[in-house]
């Protein structure tokens, strides 16, 4: 980035720190920051041993996986073509296809054990963003940036964001989000800064559309900090009016969020399907939430480091820090607002608002917590040094330690005996020949949408992905789906709606024992015809063959080296991807361990805008041209690097 300001405080690009030389700096940021990542993916990963989970964690992780399968075999484009009206799948939300398919198909890496390494990896994200933010901004230490990315990754946020739905997409969201609002921190006092804020807020935008509500209200707040620090400097003729802080924030939303609604209505051509928001079920996910992020203690501590920024917002060095240090504490400030918005507006209005999502997407309590600690630490430091590391790594320990208890007592959700079951009734499905578009009905027995909802994904995760659109369900018994009519409630009303249309078209009607278990082993006892030793009966279609095919299991006990060499690989690559463009959009105003940290962020906003323009151009997001798509943007990130660089000659600050 260039600036018109007149002071130097910062080497010129490419040129080595005065300080040490730049091999050196590389070295010693790249073992924090590595480090850093090492203990946080150990931390998330550990629990599949301990644990013996062999599905990924996570209510919506099957959704996710099906989701990527049917984007890479029709297109993320046209996602929601083949599926009928009554399924959503999310279109307006591709990163997470598009992340997941470029990355599996360059590592070789099944899909279904990427699903259990990636969480980790978004934590790292997360909290290394979060670290670059308070380096970058406030102009800290290296110890800063590593402290608060812990602080952040191994926070009870970030667990609740994983459990029990495990929110991905916000996740994604959340990482970009935190680079984007570094970027607009630079842009109030460098006009060129305006181009990576607008880029990174459009990234945000087509990452997951829902919540740019979110972060234009959170950024747009933080701007209205500063109107009348603004207006003074466009009567005083400082600045221009268009160069005012407050106006800058403006643009930049406002850029940023034309660009991403391009993206995703224009490029993507997508049509949005808006959620169904049910306020006795969001009603009951808040009050399950509300206990885990300890508020009568984060909250306080959340002031503390608040509070620390003050100073430098009103006193700290050049007005250019001056302003960065007031929209850090601005926009922290807006976004613990915004947040509890959220749940003011569903708690006390009694609208249907997710506060739950609002809750888990408030970020910013972690990072204020990671501010009070280092406040903390250098206050006992003036009088007993190593008492001060002694205090920040308590505060960590005990943070991790609330974080550790919550995170391993969650359970995977996805049932494996199910996931078998799924792949059972493929094998089944492909033996006796079954056209892919002949409608497959699975009898399930639950009183819970929820628990439905969730073995219709298990359903499509692992049947072939050309029968996800074609698969569907009836909530009853055998004898209930002959006579062609539901059960006596709700549910089973709803669902029989929706393939009530398939008596028509021929359709097969499986029962599986983990789906059915009121109906399956009296079935089975009464009809031995139909049951078979792979547990699997036939309500209506052909009979099934006396053998199938060896049935691969989902994914079964995974090595921990394996899940950690998956984690690590896809960390390095997005870090890899997002290096070049870092560089690009921020030049020499970020020093290395910053550069380092937001990488990986960045590589996740480059490849969702460069997977949705492949996509578009017919490119499918599998095997080798998925595998091509973090390379090509990688070379094109470092490309604009290097001219960038090349060509500044003004100085960065």
């Amino acid at each position: 980035m260039r600036t018109e300001e007149r002071r130097s405080v910062e080497p010129k690009p490419g040129a080595p720190s005065r300080r040490r030389p730049l091999s050196s700096s590389w070295v010693a940021a790249t073992v924090v920051v590595g480090l850093v990542a090492v203990i946080v993916l150990a931390f998330y990963l550990s629990v599949f041993p301990r644990r013996n989970f062999t599905v990924p964690i996570g209510w919506d992780s099957s959704e996710y996986l099906w989701r990527t399968r049917l984007a890479q075999h029709v297109g993320v484009t046209d996602i929601a073509r083949p599926l009928p009206m009554s399924v959503s799948p999310k279109s307006g939300r591709p990163a997470y296809p598009i992340v997941a398919a470029s990355l599996t198909s360059l590592l070789r890496v099944d899909l279904f054990r990427f699903g259990m390494a990636f969480p980790a990896v978004l934590a790292a994200v997360i909290g290394l963003a979060a670290g670059a933010f308070v380096g970058a901004v406030l102009r800290r230490p290296v110890w800063d940036v590593a402290v608060v990315a812990l602080a952040v990754s191994l926070s009870t946020s970030i667990v609740t964001l994983l459990t029990p739905e495990g929110y991905l997409d916000t996740m994604l969201a959340a990482g970009v989000f935190i680079a984007a609002a570094m970027a607009v921190a630079f842009a109030l006092d460098d006009r060129w800064a305006l181009i990576p804020a607008v880029v990174l807020i459009a990234a945000g935008v087509t990452t997951h559309f829902s919540f740019f509500a979110f972060m234009a209200a959170t950024l747009l707040l933080a701007g209205a900090a500063f109107v009348p620090d603004s207006w003074a400097r466009w009567r005083r003729g400082e600045d221009r009016l268009l160069d005012t802080p407050t106006v800058r924030v403006g643009e930049a939303v406002a850029g940023g969020g034309a660009l991403g609604a391009a993206m995703l209505f224009l490029v993507l051509g997508n049509h949005l399907r808006g959620p169904r928001l049910n306020l006795s079920e969001l009603r009951k996910k808040l009050r399950r939430d509300l206990g885990k992020y300890h508020f009568r203690l984060t909250a306080p501590i959340a002031a503390v480091g608040a509070a620390s920024l003050v100073g430098p917002a009103r006193s700290g060095g050049t007005r250019t820090e001056r302003t960065r240090a007031r929209f850090a504490l601005a926009f922290l400030l807006s976004w613990c607002i915004v947040a509890f918005a959220g749940y003011v507006g569903q708690a006390w209005l009694h609208r249907r608002i997710p506060a739950h999502r609002f809750l888990s997407f408030g970020l910013a309590v972690p990072i204020l917590g990671g501010l009070a600690l280092l406040w903390a630490g250098r206050a006992v430091a003036r009088y007993i040094r190593p008492l001060g590391v002694a205090v920040v790594a308590a505060g960590l320990a005990a943070s991790a330690f609330v974080a550790h208890q919550q995170w391993f007592a969650t359970k995977s959700w996805t049932d494996p005996g199910q996931a078998a079951d799924a792949r059972t009734a493929g094998a089944y499905l492909e033996a006796v020949r079954i056209p892919v578009d002949r409608p497959i009905v699975f009898l399930v027995s639950t009183r819970d949408w929820s628990t439905a909802s969730l073995m219709l994904h298990t359903l499509r995760a692992n049947l072939p992905v050309e029968r996800i659109a074609h698969t569907y369900e009836f909530v009853g018994s055998p004898e209930q789906y002959l006579a062609e009519r539901p059960a006596p409630f709700g549910l089973s009303r709803n669902t029989f709606q929706r393939m009530r249309v398939t008596y028509g078209q021929d359709p097969v009607a499986l029962l599986l024992p983990h789906f059915n278990e009121v109906s399956y082993d009296a079935w089975a006892a009464a009809h031995p015809e139909t049951d078979v030793a792979f547990r699997l009966a036939v309500i209506r279609g052909p009979a099934p063959p006396r053998r199938l095919p060896p049935i691969q299991p989902p994914v079964g006990r995974v090595p921990p080296l394996e899940l950690a060499l998956v984690a690590m690989g896809s960390l390095a690559v997005l870090g890899a991807t997002g290096l070049g463009w870092t560089l690009a959009m921020f030049g020499a105003a970020l020093k290395t361990a910053e550069r380092l940290a937001v990488a990986p962020a960045i590589g996740i906003a480059v490849l969702v805008l460069g997977g949705i323009v492949f996509d578009r151009a017919g490119l499918r997001l599998a095997g080798a041209t998925g595998a091509a798509l973090p390379i090509v943007v990688a070379a094109m990130g470092w490309g604009a690097a290097a001219l960038v660089l090349r060509r500044t000659r003004r100085v960065v600050v």
